[in-house]
């Protein structure tokens, strides 16, 4: 009698969902997914900004290549530590952070008037794009309901990758505009100010709050994230999974990645990075504009607007 139950309960269960998210949930991915879509602006607008500057300042291929890598140098050191700062202070009180950083970036770089200084910046803007790297996919998938959880979170790739087309469109542009390639910094500054705005409205991450012992609140954002038709046994069933999954997290240790179970999909996880990273693609990105003035274009105008093809290229793959 009670295996014939289950299948029902379970029927009940599902019809309860709601067949897309709240909108609440869309207002919360969306001002996460701010945080992406600078990642890639600030990555991107440096293949369209680096042309114009190494004209205007006469920079050698070296000083050029300390531009493009400073902000690779920052998001190495923001993608380190941004981590244990998300689970010490919270994932809103990081990203909050990094939307300081990346306005604190766009600034420097925009009144820079040395190289020394554009590079500052340019570290100085990589730090929010660790950052934003590490957290903004947690802080989506954390937050998502766990049945469009996937979805949810690629939308931050999609950003990545707009904001690369955004930054490419502008760049070209604004190439022969008067100091042109300080608009195209200072124009980082503005999605940035927008996710502060909306951050307040924000809930902190249930995992975060089960962890500070405030369990009542991580429930509470649960029935705003699943729906207030949701009844209260399947967030308290969501609420006792988090705690289970957060309890065999912390019995774990770095070792027992080594074990078979593990091990495989680590190799298979590190191999997949190794073969993105030697593609070679961030340096067509960076250097896309460069390269092609050197090919033979004509113009720097001319060479920026060919390389939007090649941004809108990897947005659309990513759709």
């Amino acid at each position: 009698e009670n295996g014939e139950q289950q299948p029902q309960d379970s029927s009940s269960s599902s019809s309860n969902m709601a067949p897309v998210p709240p909108k609440f949930v869309f207002f919360v991915v969306f001002c996460i997914t701010i945080g992406g879509l600078l990642f890639g602006y600030d990555t991107g607008v440096i293949s369209g900004a680096l042309v114009v500057i190494t004209d205007e300042w006469n920079l050698s291929k070296t000083q050029q290549e300390f531009v493009v890598a400073g902000t690779t140098l920052g998001a190495i050191v923001g993608g380190l530590f941004s981590g244990y700062f998300a689970d010490r202070w919270g994932r809103r009180i990081v990203t909050f952070l990094s939307s300081l950083v990346f306005i604190l970036g766009a600034l420097i770089m925009t009144f820079s008037n040395h190289y020394s200084v554009l590079i500052g910046g340019r570290v100085v803007v990589g730090l929010a794009v660790g950052a934003a790297s590490m957290v903004v996919p947690i802080y989506i998938g954390e937050l998502a309901p766990k049945e469009f959880r996937g979805r949810l979170v690629t939308l931050n790739v999609l950003a990545i990758t707009g904001g690369q087309l955004i930054a490419y469109l502008l760049a070209w542009a604004l190439t022969d505009v008067h100091n042109g390639w300080r608009w195209m910094f200072a124009i980082s500054a503005f999605p940035a100010a927008i996710q502060l705005c909306c951050l307040p409205w924000l809930p902190e991450s249930p995992r975060v709050l089960i962890r500070r012992g405030e369990k009542q609140k991580a429930q509470a954002v649960l029935q705003r994230v699943y729906g207030e038709n949701i009844p209260e046994s399947m967030v308290q069933d969501e609420l006792d999974s988090m705690e289970q999954s957060m309890r065999s997290e912390s019995a774990s240790r770095y070792i027992d990645l080594l074990q078979p179970i593990n091990l495989k999909p680590l190799i298979v996880a590190c191999i997949l990075q190794l073969m993105q990273q030697f593609s070679g693609f961030n340096t067509a990105m960076y250097y896309s504009a460069t390269i092609l003035k050197m090919a033979g274009f004509s113009s720097t105008k001319s060479a920026t607007q060919f390389s939007i093809a090649i941004a809108a290229t990897n947005m659309v793959m990513t759709i």
